[in-house]
């Protein structure tokens, strides 16, 4: 892999942002690992209709989702 940040530049938080550098490969280039995975947080305890629709729903598009870019993001949420 190519590296995507200059060791000899400094960056600021939304600098890295401005890089559109998608989020595997900055994680690679600081020595991480990027995993996606469900979190199991707490849950509203009244009644919600159709939650287990919206929630397959999204499951099944996420995959497909480029975390990246704000733009993806907001669309999907949008159309669900």
């Amino acid at each position: 892999m190519t590296q995507v940040l200059k060791p000899d530049q400094s960056y600021t938080f939304s600098k890295i942002f401005e890089l559109k550098i998608p989020a595997d490969e900055l994680a690679q280039e600081l020595g991480y690992t990027l995993s996606r995975k469900r979190l199991d947080l707490p849950r509203f305890p009244g009644g919600l209709d159709r939650i287990q629709e919206l929630c397959d729903r999204i499951e099944e598009i996420l995959p497909y989702v480029n975390l990246a870019s704000e733009t993806s993001r907001r669309e999907v949420l949008y159309k669900l």
